[in-house]
């Protein structure tokens, strides 16, 4: 990978708002999630193997093209070396999911790869955010 496509990647993957390309997870709900010790399916907290962010994935596994997108860790971990398909990764992450919280609190969650959930809980919140964004910025 040349330096260009890595600082692109490293913006993508730093940023608060990227969603997980399979099942929809946000940067901030994964930062939110572990800074309170939960859910254990998303790393460690810290040391070897914690991920506190999302993951660079290789669409196809050996090539080092073109071919990435953000993925959460637990999506890239049960895809594997593309042994699952995006539909099959998506129904085991959901089932931990909806086994860990009820869909009142899963507003994220993407009804099939990359189709569905939502950035925000609601306008309200996507408001706060823009503004608080905005302020950042000045």
């Amino acid at each position: 990978m040349d330096r260009t496509t890595s600082e692109f990647w490293t913006a993508i993957l730093f940023h608060p708002n990227t969603r997980c390309a399979i099942c929809g997870l946000p940067n901030k709900m994964i930062s939110a999630y572990r800074r309170r010790g939960w859910p254990w399916f998303l790393g460690r907290r810290e040391g070897a193997g914690s991920h506190p962010r999302l993951t660079l994935d290789h669409i196809n596994p050996g090539r080092n093209a073109d071919g990435f997108r953000p993925l959460c860790i637990e999506c890239n971990r049960t895809r594997r070396a593309a042994q699952y398909t995006d539909e099959e990764v998506l129904l085991v992450v959901r089932d931990k999911w909806l086994w860990f919280s009820t869909p009142r609190f899963l507003w994220w969650l993407n009804t099939s790869p990359g189709v569905g959930g939502r950035l925000h809980r609601s306008e309200r919140c996507a408001k706060r955010d823009s503004k608080f964004a905005a302020r950042r910025l000045a």
